[in-house]
């Protein structure tokens, strides 16, 4: 299955600037983002999401399904459906002990194959948004994020 990219533009019914709403405004951003990074994933028949979800079962093999979710700041339910096509790639396994409830999420080889030739893609479109916003303005923008996240 590959993953479209929509270009997604602010209804120019409405003035960005003018409306009040800080949550739809995010939930704006958000969109072009997740739209942005999974265009570059495309090539790689994975979303941005679990590009994420890849890196982080690879640099915390083990982890369980709530851990995950927790990491990425998720519902679990969310990222059941996200890993679920990893699974079906064989880009995941869960080594879950027999009896117990917990998942142990682990990538496999193919999983690692996938992550080192799609963070080429990430690096790509990591750097488009440092390009267009520079150096000053990632780090107003890192900061602004740390703050929205301490609410």
């Amino acid at each position: 299955m590959m993953y479209i990219h929509h270009t997604k533009e602010i209804n120019m019914n409405y003035n960005f600037d003018a409306f009040p709403c800080y949550y739809v405004k995010t939930r704006w951003a958000e969109s072009a983002l997740r739209d942005f990074y999974n265009s570059h994933m495309n090539s790689y028949d994975i979303t941005g999401r679990q590009f994420t979800l890849l890196t982080l079962i690879s640099t915390n093999e083990g982890c369980s399904v709530r851990e995950l979710a927790d990491m990425i700041v998720l519902e679990r339910s969310t990222v059941n459906r996200s890993i679920l096509p990893l699974f079906k790639k064989r880009l995941i396994v869960d080594r879950k002990i027999t009896g117990t409830r917990n998942s142990q999420l682990a990538i496999t080889e193919e999983g690692i194959n996938t992550l080192v030739v799609a963070t080429k893609a990430w690096e790509k479109a990591q750097n488009s948004i440092e390009t267009k916003f520079g150096k000053d303005e990632i780090i107003i923008i890192n900061r602004v994020l740390k703050e929205l996240g301490s609410l």
